[in-house]
């Protein structure tokens, strides 16, 4: 497996995954062992008994579930909590849905559309203002060349 997480040794304390395979079907495993391997991570799971079972997951997704998270420093959030997000300005104005974010590296840029228009927003401090995960809102400061191609 390759990991996407950028916490060191994340799987060390999992007992159960999630594994979704290409064709979506879903599996709970139990994890039996595991071993790092350079960037990639062997994991051997207690319902896996032979390659040709294992097989069936390449190319698949491992998920954790939600209880199994780690904590997040304050102002920071799971993409999965953004996502599906109403972004409005800090005026009130409705930007559109969080559809999709992208790493950059620097920071992420968040795809926000309305049906019409797409905007990419940068996740940086100076623009985004309030994120309200529990009613699934973020407020946006619109600074200088942000949506002007847009009309706002």
């Amino acid at each position: 497996m390759v990991p996407l997480t950028s916490l060191d040794k994340r799987f060390e304390d999992l007992h159960e995954v999630m594994v979704e395979g290409v064709s979506g079907n879903r599996a709970i495993f139990h994890i039996e062992r595991l071993q790092y391997q350079n960037e990639f991570l062997l994991l051997k799971f207690k319902e896996l008994e032979s390659e040709s079972q294992a097989e069936t997951m390449v190319n698949g997704t491992l998920q954790i579930f939600e209880q199994d998270l780690a904590p997040l420093p304050k102002g920071s959030y799971y993409h999965f909590e953004l996502l599906g997000m109403q972004v409005y300005t800090v005026e009130g104005k409705w930007l559109g849905e969080l559809q999709n974010i992208f790493p950059t590296g620097s920071n992420d840029v968040y795809v926000v559309q309305d049906g019409k228009q797409e905007h990419l927003i940068p996740g940086i401090r100076e623009v985004v203002q309030e994120v309200d995960v529990l009613n699934k809102k973020m407020k946006i400061h619109v600074i200088d060349g942000l949506l002007e191609d847009n009309g706002l």
